[in-house]
C-alpha cells in the first residue's frame, strides 16, 4: 500500500458515519455539586414564570399544517412518476388528517391523527429528507404540542406543580445520575422544548449533560497494519564526486511504518522509513578507475496531522550514515596504482560526506513526495451516505471531535437534537488491549432508536424483518412452548399464539438500554400490547438482562441471565386474564432476546482498500458496563 491509500485509510478509520460539526470544548466530567444547586434553583424559576403564550394558537396551526400538505402534495405530482406518486401519496395517507381539520372536528381527533401522520413522516424512506416533507414534519410538531395544551391555563397551573416537584427529586442528584434521575432530566428538557420555555434550564440540562455519548478508538496496531510496507528498491548510481565519474547499482531495503502521538482536532502521525543502503560501484578518475562498495543506513521521517479539513504535514527529515570501502584500484602501472591509492585515502573523509548529503537528500526527497500525494487527494465526506438518513429524523450531524493518544486513534462524537441531553460522564478509560473498541452511552440509543420508535406500534412481522436483518431467523412461537401436562388447554394456548401481535412503544423511554454495574439491560417500554382477541392496555417493560461470559477460545460475549423479565410498572396486581396475556408475552419475546449476544465473529469483507485487514476476523475480548456506558473492545 501506498503512502497516499494508507493515509485516506487511516482517515476513514479515524471518521466512521459521524458529523462536521467540532467539539471545541469537553463538559464537567461530573455534575457538581454547585450546578445541581444551580440547576435546581433554574428549575424552581422556571416553575415560577411557566406558560403556555409561546405556543402556536391552533387556527393558525392548523392553517399551517393544510398549507404544508396542499404545498406536499402538489411537489409529488409534479415530480413523481404515477407508480410513485400514489405510493407516496398512499404512504402518507394525509386526507383524513386534513378532513378532521376542515370538518373542525374536536382537538382530540385532530390530535390523534396528526400523530400518526407524524410517524409516517419520520422514518428511513428515501425521500423524507426533501425539503417539502420536512417542512410538513415541522408544521405538525408545531400543531400536536398546541392541540395537547389547548387548555394553557390549567396545563400551564399543572406542569409547574410538576417542575417544583421535579426539582425536588433532582435536589438529590448524584454526581454520575441514577438511571432514574437521567431519565427525569431528558423528560424535562422534552417538556421545557415542546412547550418552548424560554428559561436557563435547558442551557443548565445541555451543559451538565453535554458529554460525548459515543466514543470510537482504533489501536495504533491497526494504524500500523494499514500503513506499513517493505522496501526493496534497486537504482542505477550516476554521479561525480570530487572529480571522479561513478556508476553502478543502489539497493535500498527497509521498511515503512507509523507511529501515532498525542493530539486533539486532527490525528497526528507520524510516517517513517528505516532502511540499509548497499552500493557496487565503479568510479573513474584517469588515468585509474576503482571498484568501490557503499554499507549505509538511513532514516526518513514526515509528520501528517490528518482531519476532515484535508492533510497537513510537516518538512521531512532524513539522515543517512554511509561508509566507503575501495576494492579495487585498475591501472596497468604498479607506481600509479600506489599514487592512486594515497590520494583516495586523502579524500576518502570529504568524498564520504558528499556521498552522505546526497544520499539524504536522495532519500529525503523520495520519501516526501510519496508522502505528498497523500496531501493532494480530497478527504472523503464521510457524512455523505448518513446526512440524507438523519435528515429525515430530523437529527442534526452529530458534534464531533477526532484526535490522537500516544497508542490509539479515536472519534468522540454527540449524538442529539436540541431538546435531548448528551452523556453526564465520560466515557470510563479502556485499560484492555484492543484493535478497535466502541463506547456508547444510554443516551445515544434513546435518542436515535428510542426517538424514532417513541409512541409508534410495532407488529410481530416488523420484529420478525428486524430478526432477519439482524442474522437471526425468527422462530415460531410454537418453538419457544414448553408442553403443559394439561394438552387441551396447550392446545388453546397454542391457537392463540399463532395469532400476531402488537405493541405500542411507550413515548418515554420506549427502548430500554440501560449499562450499569457490570450488566447489559435490553428491552422495551410498552403501553398497549395485543395478540388475537387479548389486549392489554397498561405499561409494560419487557426486558432481557445480560452478563458478559467467555467462550473456550478467549472470546468474550453478552449471554443472557436468567428469562425474559415482563414487569407492569404501577401494577400491583394482574387479573386472571392479565396474567395469560402475561404468559403470552413471554413466550413471544424469548426469541427476541436470545441467550447470547456480540457471540458472532466480525469479519472485514476482502473488497476494503486497506489490502492488510482484508479477511480479518475480530472478536470481543472485553465487554463492560458502567455508569451509563457500554465498552466493547475488539481483537
Amino acid at each position: 500500500m501506498n503512502a497516499t491509500s494508507a493515509c485516506q485509510m487511516i482517515f476513514r478509520l479515524c471518521c466512521i458515519a459521524v458529523g462536521t460539526c467540532c467539539l471545541t470544548a469537553s463538559a464537567a466530567a461530573q455534575v457538581s455539586e454547585s450546578e445541581r444547586q444551580i440547576l435546581v434553583s433554574s428549575l424552581r424559576d422556571s416553575a415560577a414564570i411557566f406558560n403556555l403564550d409561546q405556543l402556536d394558537a391552533i387556527d393558525d396551526a392548523k392553517e399551517l399544517v393544510k398549507q404544508r400538505s396542499d404545498e406536499l402534495i402538489e411537489y409529488v405530482n409534479q415530480n413523481s412518476a404515477d407508480v410513485n406518486r400514489d405510493r407516496w401519496l398512499d404512504y402518507l395517507d394525509l386526507d383524513p388528517l386534513l378532513t378532521l381539520i376542515a370538518d373542525d372536528e374536536s382537538y382530540a381527533k385532530i390530535y390523534r391523527e396528526s400523530i400518526a401522520v407524524k410517524h409516517r413522516l419520520y422514518g428511513t424512506a428515501e425521500g423524507l429528507e426533501l425539503s417539502r416533507f420536512r417542512a410538513l414534519r415541522s408544521a405538525v410538531d408545531r400543531l400536536i404540542p398546541a392541540l395537547k395544551y389547548s387548555k394553557k391555563k390549567a396545563y400551564a397551573k399543572l406542569l409547574s406543580k410538576k417542575l417544583n416537584n421535579d426539582a425536588e427529586e433532582l435536589e438529590e442528584m448524584e454526581p454520575i445520575p441514577t438511571l432514574k434521575q437521567l431519565t427525569k432530566a431528558t423528560e424535562l428538557l422534552d417538556l421545557l422544548s415542546e412547550t418552548k420555555q424560554t428559561s436557563g434550564t435547558k442551557d443548565v440540562l445541555r451543559r451538565n449533560f453535554g458529554q460525548p455519548n459515543v466514543s470510537i478508538w482504533v489501536g495504533e496496531d491497526v494504524i500500523r497494519r494499514v500503513v506499513s510496507r517493505p522496501v526493496n528498491q534497486t537504482e542505477s548510481v550516476i554521479d561525480c564526486i570530487l572529480g571522479t565519474s561513478i556508476n553502478g547499482k543502489a539497493t535500498l531495503t527497509g521498511n515503512v511504518t507509523a507511529d501515532v502521538f498525542p493530539m486533539q482536532g486532527a490525528v497526528g502521525l507520524n510516517v517513517s522509513m528505516t532502511g540499509q543502503v548497499i552500493s557496487r560501484n565503479r568510479g573513474y578518475h584517469k588515468p585509474v578507475n576503482l571498484i568501490t562498495s557503499g554499507y549505509g543506513d538511513v532514516t526518513a521521517s514526515r509528520t501528517l496531522y490528518i482531519s476532515e479539513a484535508g492533510i497537513s504535514m510537516e518538512p521531512t527529515h532524513a539522515q543517512a550514515w554511509l561508509r566507503t570501502e575501495i576494492n579495487s584500484i585498475n591501472h596497468r602501472f604498479r607506481i600509479v596504482r600506489r599514487i592512486a591509492r594515497r590520494k583516495a585515502a586523502e579524500s576518502k573523509p570529504i568524498a564520504e560526506r558528499i556521498a552522505v548529503e546526497k544520499l539524504r537528500r536522495k532519500v529525503g526527497e523520495s520519501f516526501a513526495d510519496q508522502v505528498a500525494q497523500a496531501g493532494n487527494v480530497q478527504i472523503p465526506d464521510v457524512m455523505e451516505k448518513a446526512r440524507p438518513v438523519l435528515q429525515r429524523l430530523d437529527i442534526p450531524e452529530p458534534a464531533r471531535m477526532i484526535g490522537s493518544t500516544d497508542n490509539s486513534v479515536y472519534l468522540h462524537s454527540i449524538v442529539q437534537r436540541a431538546d435531548q441531553l448528551a452523556a453526564p460522564n465520560a466515557a470510563p478509560p479502556i485499560h484492555q488491549s484492543y484493535d478497535a473498541a466502541i463506547q456508547i452511552h444510554e443516551t445515544a440509543i434513546n435518542n436515535t432508536v428510542g426517538y424514532l420508535l417513541a409512541g409508534r406500534t410495532i407488529t410481530q412481522q416488523q420484529i420478525d424483518q428486524l430478526l432477519a436483518q439482524a442474522g437471526r431467523a425468527p422462530q415460531t412461537s410454537n418453538q419457544s412452548v414448553s408442553e403443559s401436562d394439561d394438552k387441551d388447554e396447550a392446545d388453546d394456548d397454542d391457537e392463540e399464539e399463532e395469532e400476531p401481535f402488537e405493541i405500542d412503544f411507550a413515548q418515554s423511554r420506549p427502548i430500554i438500554f440501560e449499562a450499569r454495574d457490570g450488566k447489559v439491560r435490553l428491552g422495551i417500554s410498552g403501553t398497549r400490547f395485543a395478540q388475537g382477541k387479548r389486549v392489554l392496555k397498561k405499561a409494560v417493560e419487557i426486558a432481557a438482562t445480560y452478563v458478559p461470559g467467555t467462550t473456550a477460545d478467549g472470546a468474550v460475549l453478552l449471554v443472557r441471565e436468567g428469562d425474559v423479565e415482563i414487569k407492569f410498572p404501577g401494577t400491583k396486581r394482574l387479573s386472571v386474564s392479565q396474567t395469560a396475556t402475561k404468559r403470552a408475552i413471554e413466550k413471544n419475546f424469548q426469541n427476541v432476546f436470545p441467550e447470547t449476544l456480540l457471540h458472532q465473529p466480525i469479519v472485514l469483507p476482502q473488497t476494503i482498500k486497506a489490502e492488510a485487514l482484508r479477511g480479518q476476523v475480530y472478536r470481543p475480548r472485553m465487554i463492560d458496563s458502567q455508569d451509563g456506558w457500554l465498552t466493547v473492545a475488539l481483537q
